[in-house]
């Protein structure tokens, strides 16, 4: 449903806008330089408006000098990071300084795309910050380069869209306190045509003065502060989903429908992630339900004139053929997602997001549909079973919703249960919590093995049901309990080895090191952030979490301390979100073994996942695709009792499995 302004404030808290290396020796090698200059100029007027923070790069600037003073006046009182490395989070400090100001979502803007942009917004993502490539605010050498970089990150499931749109998302409706401030801002930039005459390059000194006199009748342009000559105003090249019309659509490419109306925006954006967060969203297998949406070309919902509609996810039943309008439909889905939205007409209506695992579609649903007004009492992650006729609009699915009703608990297991319906580990979840128990029971240290019962028992049935994260590895319902087990049974595995680890310490750190994200995330059917995941985040909220049950379980305070050093230290990096780095020898063990299942748990999505290509789409946590196929091992009747390897420089030999009397009892 929609949001409240209190919400879309916590929101903005959390967004900045990062504008990358806006210097003038970069301006003058792109050929649009004054263009992205005017953009950038309006992305940070906007920021500004909306109350987001704005940061700024510069390369080498001792060298190739700073950025060009007319984005400077605009924010005057923004940090500036000098930098030496082609991603902006390498520059010193920043990463540390986002993270202190609680940021989880960037804004990237600036040049050059397939250089600093792309490696900045890569880097942002390992580093689990959520990102939105601002489309029309960047920019390169070579055109060509930069509209294949942008697809790239699209299909690394980035945000890729103009900014106009992203700010008009982030107020959510026309009733935000600051919706009509900012369509000023939209109307003094409304007349960026590529046709005016370009800009002298010393005119870049100067602040941005407003645009010319819109084309079109829906924008009327404040007066520009100071009066400038024509051939002084800075040009600026429309992003392709825009017209001068307002305003502009949604890059279906982006996981967006669009909307061409001023108050249709999505009242409730998730996460993003995730996130809810009411933020610009990384969803989870963005790229994969991209790719079945090129296989169906039915991305969006219906984006008429009249009533536009926002969704993040279009059909993904790639493998069926398209079926025919009018043809009748009946299906049990989950509903991911119901924001309240108003035509240009001031009629509302719903955008609503219906799926199940295997995809999503949006449909609009207006307020004299019968079924309107029971989806306005449902909360998002109900189960619905809902009726209707296949539809199509400009190519797209946009089904018409006849009936509707909300499925009752116990009629779920008829279709299947949960599984059928959502993501889910692959092992039985039942097994995983009796595995759990078992992993608890061998902590022999008593005030130890009560702390993680206590803990446990704090955070009740939520543990087991909520996801390891909104997008990177285990993002799924029970993911956190998967994720759990996993590396607890990879330290049972791994303890012999290292003596000098504590075990039993080591095997309550491992239980209880994710143990926040139970309080981060909400709702098992349709996850979001909760407040607290948003204002303190996991780390915090799990050491919190562990301290109160290791007071209770009279846990001496030595114990307690390095068990929360556990849990402050577990992800490993600062710019990771490690309050600490690890340091006593169980915090690097689970610390590895962490950051081992969460790689290995988007290795084995990407195998589960079924498709036929040879490797996968580009997976963020491993910076590369990953091949699928399996090794193209000897057969068992092979001889391979002499195979020449090289360790160390010098030849080695791997005896065969028949040599047993060769292999040490310890190694067996």
């Amino acid at each position: 449903m929609g949001r409240d302004q209190s919400r879309t404030s916590d929101i903005l808290e959390a967004v900045t806008l990062l504008v990358v290396d806006m210097q003038e020796t970069f301006l003058n090698a792109v050929p649009d330089g004054d263009a992205v200059v005017r953009r950038c100029a309006f992305a940070i007027e906007a920021a500004r408006t909306l109350g987001i923070r704005v940061v700024f790069t510069e390369q080498v600037p001792e060298k190739l000098g700073h950025m060009a003073p007319a984005l400077r006046e605009l924010a005057p009182d923004a940090r500036v990071f000098a930098k030496n490395s082609f991603s902006a989070l390498g520059a010193n400090g920043l990463a540390e300084h986002l993270r202190k100001t609680g940021v989880y979502h960037l804004l990237i803007a600036g040049i050059e795309t397939p250089v600093c942009v792309y490696q900045t917004a890569l880097h942002a993502q390992d580093s689990d910050f959520d990102v939105t490539v601002l489309s029309d605010c960047v920019s390169g050498r070579r055109g060509d380069d930069a509209r294949i970089v942008l697809q790239a990150l699209a299909g690394a499931s980035c945000h890729v869209l103009p900014a106009e749109t992203v700010f008009y998302s982030m107020l959510g409706n026309s009733a935000h306190r600051l919706f009509h401030e900012y369509t000023e801002l939209v109307k003094a930039y409304a007349g960026d045509i590529p046709s005016i005459a370009p800009m002298p390059r010393e005119a870049r000194t100067r602040k941005p003065p407003a645009a010319p006199q819109s084309q079109s009748p829906d924008f009327a342009p404040r007066e520009p502060a100071e009066a400038l000559e024509p051939s002084e105003v800075l040009p600026a090249e429309l992003p392709e989903s825009a017209d001068l019309g307002f305003p502009p659509a949604f890059d279906a490419d982006d996981s967006e429908d669009q909307s061409a109306d001023v108050a249709s925006t999505d009242e409730s954006r998730k996460d993003d992630s995730g996130e809810t967060r009411k933020r610009p969203r990384r969803r989870r297998g963005g790229a994969r339900r991209r790719k079945a949406r090129e296989r169906t070309a039915a991305e969006e919902a219906d984006t008429s004139s009249e009533a536009g509609a926002t969704g993040e996810s279009g059909p993904e039943e790639a493998s069926e053929p398209e079926r025919e309008a009018g043809e009748e439909f009946e299906a049990v889905l989950v509903l991911r997602k119901c924001a309240v939205r108003t035509a240009r007409n001031d009629n509302t209506y719903l955008s609503i997001e219906l799926g199940d695992r295997g995809g999503a579609f949006t449909a609009n649903v207006f307020s004299d549909n019968a079924v309107s007004e029971i989806f306005r009492e449902c909360k998002e992650g109900v189960v619905v079973w809902v009726a209707g006729r296949i539809d199509h609009y400009q190519g797209r699915f946009s089904p018409k919703l006849i009936h509707a009703r909300v499925v009752a608990d116990h009629e779920i297991e008829s279709i299947g249960g949960l599984e059928a319906l959502v993501e889910v580990p692959p092992e039985k979840m039942d097994d995983l919590r009796a595995e759990l128990a078992a992993q608890i029971a061998r902590i022999s240290h008593e005030p130890l093995r009560r702390t993680v019962e206590l803990a446990l028992e704090s955070v009740a049935d939520t543990f087991y049901t909520t996801p390891a994260a909104m997008a990177m590895h285990h993002a799924y319902r029970g993911g956190l309990l998967e994720h759990t087990v996993h590396v607890t049974r990879a330290a049972i595995a791994a303890l012999p080895l290292y003596p000098e680890v504590p075990a039993d310490i080591a095997l309550a750190g491992a239980v209880l090191h994710d143990i926040g994200k139970a309080h981060e995330y909400s709702g098992s059917l349709a996850p979001g952030k909760t407040r607290s995941g948003h204002l303190q985040g996991h780390v915090v909220l799990g050491y919190r979490l562990v301290r109160r049950a290791g007071i209770r379980a009279k846990l001496s305070e030595d114990l307690l301390e390095r068990l929360e050093h556990i849990v402050l230290s577990h992800q490993g990096e600062l710019e990771w979100g490690a309050a600490v780095m690890a340091a006593t020898p169980e915090a690097v063990f689970v610390s590895m073994l962490d950051n081992l299942d969460a790689k290995m748990g988007m290795v084995q999505r990407a195998l589960r996942m079924g498709e036929s290509a040879e490797f996968s789409e580009h997976l963020p946590g491993l910076k590369s695709p990953l091949l699928r196929t399996p090794p193209k091992l000897a057969s068992p009747g092979a001889d391979r009792a002499q195979i020449p390897l090289e360790l160390g420089g010098s030849p080695a030999v791997i005896e065969s499995p028949d040599a047993a009397d060769a292999i040490p009892p310890e190694r067996e």
